[in-house]
């Protein structure tokens, strides 16, 4: 065994974090796990991921789930169309491999949403295949060691990392070697801050902590420019529940249920927009301000709250419970029903049955 793994290896043994999909090889929950793991941190992802696999034990019974409940088992993950790809995958496995993840690299590849990641994961730690799940933990890790002064997000940074700890893999457990550097990455060699040094199993090994240089790799990521909109929401009261919209099967947020929203010509254009929605509603109340960001967007939101005679056309009503156990509602919305709900805004009138 390389003395790198060899190092890396005993340090996991005694600090390696706990977690609920390190309790197993079955690949279903493997890929669960990873899905959920993409642009969200562990800590948020380990009551969803029990729940969801409470919900939806296996394949099968994600592939002949409906819409609407696996997406309310998702509901406050964001990033819908993970979920999306996950059941369309899990169909895809049903029908094309009898309801079993291949263990071949090329047929995993062909699973809608499994991505070149997501398949080296999978392989190496459930099917113990000697593959590199290359992610922004092991290049940092990779960058430091070997004093690389790479940008983690482009191509030939993967590959390149990739090709290096291929070569310390050597005859070590796969699965184990790629959760030992996730670790390494999260718990040691962070991202922003000083690495914690002095806890790492290789600081022998570091080029750039020789030279005290730890920080300078790797180099910072490419971010592309968010686009931003305003946009009014509106939380429209009809015998005492709520008004909700349902988005379009396709595109941002695609088949979740919504507040009613425009996008607002100016910050200031709110009476105008209202009208825009062709909705009679009665003295619009100010409720508040938020910003929520996506990945290449970000919504300035401004909502009122107002009453309305008549459910309008294509929307429906919605009850807490419904809201609760039935309807899925974004992440960008949610927070102002909890507003709502604080705020109680003529509660004589306004109940949640």
């Amino acid at each position: 065994m390389h003395p790198i793994t060899k190092d890396l290896l005993s340090w996991y043994e005694v600090h390696h974090r706990v977690l609920p999909w390190r309790n197993t090889h079955d690949p279903y929950a493997i890929w669960v796990s990873e899905v959920m793991l993409q642009q969200t941190r562990v800590d948020t992802v380990i009551p969803y991921f029990n729940r969801f696999l409470r919900a939806f034990p296996n394949i099968q019974a994600l592939a002949e789930a409906e819409e609407e409940a696996y997406l309310k088992y998702w509901e406050g993950l964001g990033y819908y169309s993970r979920v999306r790809n996950l059941v369309k995958g899990a169909r895809y496995v049903v029908e094309r491999f009898n309801g079993v993840l291949p263990e071949d690299e090329d047929a995993l590849l062909s699973v809608p949403g499994v991505g070149p990641y997501t398949a080296k994961a999978i392989l190496s730690i459930a099917y113990g295949e000697p593959y590199i799940a290359v992610d922004g933990n092991l290049i940092r890790v990779y960058a430091r060691v070997e004093q690389q002064a790479v940008i983690p997000n482009e191509e030939k940074t993967k590959k390149a990392c990739n090709a290096f700890l291929s070569i310390i893999l050597e005859d070590a457990d796969p699965g184990l070697f790629n959760q030992a550097l996730m670790d390494l990455g999260e718990l040691v060699c962070i991202p922003n801050g000083a690495p914690l040094c002095h806890d790492c199993p290789l600081q022998g090994y570091c080029k750039a902590h020789q030279e005290g240089k730890e920080q300078d790799y790797p180099l910072p990521k490419i971010k592309s420019q968010k686009k931003e909109e305003h946009r009014l929401v509106l939380l429209l009261i009809h015998q005492g529940k709520l008004i909700l919209h349902k988005r379009p099967s396709s595109g941002l947020l695609a088949g979740m249920y919504e507040l009613p929203n425009v996008v607002l010509d100016s910050p200031k254009g709110v009476k105008k927009a209202i009208q825009n929605l062709q909705i009679s509603c009665k003295n619009p109340v100010f409720l508040g301000k938020r910003t929520h960001i996506f990945t290449h967007l970000k919504w300035h939101m401004q909502a009122y709250v107002a009453y309305v005679d008549e459910i309008p056309e294509g929307m429906i009503e919605a009850s807490l419970t419904d809201i609760q156990h039935r309807y899925t509602i974004p992440n960008a919305f949610s927070p102002f029903i909890d507003d709502l709900n604080r705020e109680c805004f003529n509660c004589s009138q306004f109940l949640f049955y």
